[in-house]
């Protein structure tokens, strides 16, 4: 006794089965009940199949979905086009600016000194809140923060099922 899958049946239905392939089909079908009716229902299928009438599109459908597909990259292209053009302009002024402002600081020694103990104020000031955020991030601080973080989702989520079981009896009893 040969398995017989749904590929083979629908072979057998639509007649493509070798000759030697059929003659073995033909007897599983007759000694196999289970067999014959998975044959029974794919039968079924393949009538209902052959009842679908197809639908045709019209004539000129392939250029309607080709002229909109091209509409759709033409205007992506001059969106890249006007992004790409904005952020040129910005760049630019930016950097003229920032030319500007360093060719002022150099061109000035009363400005480029004060504007240096300004720069190394501010970098002080950034190593002392980088050294603190560090303090604050050590491994046991995050781990403590994490605790009371995770305390406090579970009393929320515990006050949550309390007032979801407090409304379905109040909707209960109405």
């Amino acid at each position: 006794m040969i398995p017989i899958d749904d590929e083979i049946l629908n072979q057998y239905i639509d007649g493509e089965l070798e000759p030697s392939k059929l003659n073995e089909v033909m007897e599983q079908l007759k000694s196999s009940e289970a067999d014959r009716k998975r044959l029974n229902y794919l039968q079924i299928v393949h009538r209902e199949l052959g009842k679908i009438k197809s639908s045709e599109t019209s004539s000129g459908f392939t250029e309607l979905v080709m002229s909109k597909l091209e509409k759709k990259f033409k205007v992506r292209k001059e969106d890249k086009f006007f992004i790409l053009s904005i952020s040129s302009i910005f760049l630019i002024l930016c950097l003229g600016i920032i030319i500007y402002l360093f060719i002022n600081i150099i061109s000035d020694p009363a400005i480029s000194s004060s504007v240096l103990q300004k720069v190394d104020f501010y970098i002080a000031y950034f190593t002392k809140f980088n050294e603190d955020i560090k303090e604050i991030l050590s491994p046991k601080n995050i781990s403590i923060a994490g605790s009371i973080i995770s305390f406090g989702l579970l009393t929320l989520i515990y006050f949550i099922y309390e007032e979801h079981k407090f409304g379905k009896r109040k909707l209960g009893n109405n």
